[in-house]
């Protein structure tokens, strides 16, 4: 499907009278379905009906258990070879429980490529936060954090508003982009890349950037505002590098916050 067919079909009323069109056209109605009982005669699949007794025979995608911190997933490279061409990487997991033991299957397309994503790899510093004060302070309750200048030039505001900030672009409280690189200011650039490594088994990936704006504060620390414990404080900055992530390692992430509860402690985000 090329980019006109791509925007084309973006326009739902447009897409919605087409297919009316050819409703009317067939003179279609309850008895007789324009779509659902046209039948396989203008079906591209028609000349794969002789196949399907071999289709049948093949094994279903094989599941494994949920992989442990730190190693890569045995990965599928065929099964989204249906992508168009113009979707460069891709990687799906899909899970379900069998005999009570969840289980996955990853589904690749350049998905180990180190690229740049942007901004979709902002949560990974929130989530380092979390594991990282959780690990040290496990009593201490999210909704109580906030963070704090040393310099008193801006005012206390939550960790919950920051990240809500990052991920809406709704500038509550900053820039996405500034309260993101100062997320980054807990752990050396260094320290967080090998944390996420760590994490999903990808020993190629680079996490060393900043978000194109200086952090909001760029010594910051992370406080209890209700027992006023300094849970985190910044380390000392490095030169900066790039954010090159590739698609698994987006997809392991969000994977492991999702299924949280299901996966072993081995397998969860430490902390």
């Amino acid at each position: 499907m090329n980019q006109t067919l791509l925007a084309q079909a973006k326009n739902r009323a447009a897409v919605f009278e087409e297919f009316l069109q050819i409703e009317l056209d067939q003179e279609a109605n309850a008895s007789q379905l324009a779509f659902l009982d046209r039948g396989i005669e203008n079906s591209p699949y028609q000349a794969e009906l002789s196949n399907y007794p071999i289709y049948l025979e093949q094994k279903p995608m094989d599941f494994s258990p949920y992989p442990n911190r730190g190693k890569v997933p045995k990965i599928n490279t065929t099964y989204l070879n249906f992508l168009d061409p113009e979707i460069l990487q891709a990687c799906v997991c899909v899970g379900r429980f069998i005999d009570d033991q969840f289980q996955t299957i990853w589904m690749i397309k350049n998905a180990l490529e180190s690229v740049q994503f942007r901004t979709t790899t902002k949560i990974i510093a929130g989530l380092n936060i979390l594991s990282q004060v959780n690990t040290k302070f496990p009593d201490a309750k999210i909704g109580n954090w906030v963070f704090r200048d040393p310099q008193g030039r801006k005012p206390d505001f939550s960790f919950v508003d920051a990240m809500a900030d990052i991920v809406s672009y709704r500038r509550k409280i900053a820039t996405s982009n500034a309260l993101s690189g100062m997320l980054k200011r807990f752990e050396s650039r260094s320290g967080l890349e090998r944390w996420l490594i760590k994490i999903t088994g990808n020993q190629n990936l680079e996490f060393r950037g900043d978000y194109g704006e200086d952090a909001f504060i760029q010594n910051p620390r992370l406080v209890d505002a209700k027992s006023q414990k300094v849970l985190l404080s910044a380390v000392e900055d490095a030169p900066r590098g790039q954010n090159l992530l590739s698609a698994y390692d987006l997809t392991r992430i969000i994977s492991m916050v999702g299924w949280h509860y299901h996966l072993t402690p081995e397998a969860q985000l430490p902390g």
